[in-house]
């Protein structure tokens, strides 16, 4: 077995994440509450940085102990903020898997992926499927205003905001998405499945910032990304958003993301 795990900032603060260890694999990624700020250097760092520290990977009901560490978040996150709004509040895509005795037991919730290539040639994808919808409204409403006012959409990008935190709003709730919060923003129930560990040649996971390459800047397929050497596809990404710093031909809600893969091969 194989395991390679790279991450780069796309800014100042790194507030993607990641575990690998002999039997479980993890990739985070922070999203910072749309609000006054309450951790330093960012609310994100802070839970993704909790999250690596606390998790014990090696419990039998891993869902349970998300819930766990969500109250105890929420607990240490009411300490320095009486908000009670979601959307001014913390919260973290997960992707997470563990060998077990014949499984590849799978989590996943938020903005990440989980890849498989299955030893026949099966391929399969795990995302969540509402997300894309909630911030492709917010980036439509986000051209619509720019056209409206003559500005760039990176200038509209300001001006969008307040749906941004509605779309916030809908985390873990009905017609929203499935994302790592605290308590306010609703019960945490991740998508889980398994795979037969015999089946699995092959696991990737990643977060928003390294998938542009295939989302936001359709540079190559899944497969490559997640089979080509990382520097690549970050200068690649650099790239594209450097030609592009308007946010004209690729519409995004920032310039770039901080970028996280791990691939393991069996």
């Amino acid at each position: 077995m194989e395991v390679v795990a790279r991450t780069r900032s796309a800014g100042q603060w790194n507030e993607d994440g990641y575990i690998a260890t002999e039997y479980f694999f993890a990739v985070m990624d922070g999203a910072t509450g749309l609000g006054e700020p309450h951790f330093e250097p960012t609310d994100a760092m802070w839970l993704v940085k909790s999250f690596v520290r606390d998790l014990n990977p090696g419990i039998e009901d891993l869902t349970s102990e998300l819930q766990r560490l969500s109250r105890v978040y929420g607990e240490r996150f009411a300490r320095k903020s009486e908000t009670k709004d979601p959307a001014e509040m913390p919260s973290m895509g997960l992707a997470m898997a563990r060998i077990e005795e014949k499984d590849l037991h799978l989590w996943m919730l938020g903005d990440v992926e989980i890849y498989i290539e299955e030893k026949d040639g099966t391929t399969l994808s795990l995302r969540d499927k509402n997300l894309p919808l909630i911030d492709a409204g917010a980036l439509e409403e986000m051209k619509r205003i720019a056209e409206e006012k003559g500005i760039t959409p990176r200038e509209a990008r300001p001006l969008i905001q307040e749906r941004l935190r509605e779309n916030r709003r809908l985390m873990n709730g009905l017609g929203g998405y499935r994302v790592f919060s605290l308590p306010a923003a609703g019960a945490i129930l991740p998508f889980e499945t398994r795979i037969p560990l015999e089946k699995v040649r092959f696991l990737g996971m990643a977060t928003d910032g390294i998938l542009q390459a295939v989302d936001t800047f359709a540079l190559m397929d899944r497969k490559t990304l997640f089979h080509a050497p990382f520097r690549r596809t970050r200068r690649a990404i650099l790239t594209a958003a450097g030609e592009d710093p308007d946010f004209v031909k690729h519409p995004r809600f920032k310039n770039i993301d901080d970028m996280t893969l791990l691939t393991v091969t069996f």
